[in-house]
């Protein structure tokens, strides 16, 4: 998604981006994509991939430049509240709506407060201050923070391939500061 936010918000947004600033991005999405690519089965695979990064992009250039008017807490209802809604339709529409179990449904609000209300919110505050394709870029993260996460709590075993994705994305967001 940070490649297709960085030509958003370029086209968009009017973005200016230095060389600088594009080597640091360009490192970081690569140590991205040393962490997360295993190949693909399938070109309807790697099409869903690529039209979903292309539309969270889109998301997210909308998010910019509404954000300035809109408080983030109301960003952040309104994605939960039409989200939400989006996939109760689908699930009881499908057949699949069923009540989770009562762990799950902890697990579940306590994933949702962490990641969709904490983490979207903080992202919206970056927003306000930062560059949209900047603000991505540093989300691309993400993946190396689910493996230091999965390693702490759940006793996941890193491989070298994912340690070097990691060391590149950082060096990447050091290059951005």
């Amino acid at each position: 998604a940070a490649l297709f936010t960085i030509i958003f918000g370029s086209m968009f947004l009017k973005e200016k981006i230095g060389t600088e600033e594009m080597a640091g991005m360009a490192v970081t999405v690569a140590g991205a994509v040393v962490i997360t690519y295993a190949g693909f089965s399938s070109a309807v695979g790697a099409a869903m991939i690529v039209a979903s990064s292309a539309l969270i992009s889109f998301h997210f250039i909308l998010l910019k430049k509404y954000v300035a008017s809109i408080r983030p807490s109301d960003l952040n209802q309104l994605r939960l509240f039409f989200g939400a809604l989006l996939i109760f339709s689908y699930s009881a529409l499908s057949g699949n709506l069923s009540a989770p179990s009562l762990n799950n449904l902890l697990l579940l609000a306590f994933g949702g407060t962490v990641s969709a209300v904490a983490g979207f919110y903080f992202m919206i505050k970056a927003m306000k201050n930062m560059d949209v394709s900047k603000v991505t870029t540093v989300r691309a993260v993400e993946p190396f923070a689910v493996l230091l996460m999965s390693a702490l709590l759940l006793g996941s075993v890193i491989t070298p391939k994912q340690v070097f994705g990691g060391v590149v994305m950082i060096s990447g967001i050091i290059m951005l500061a």
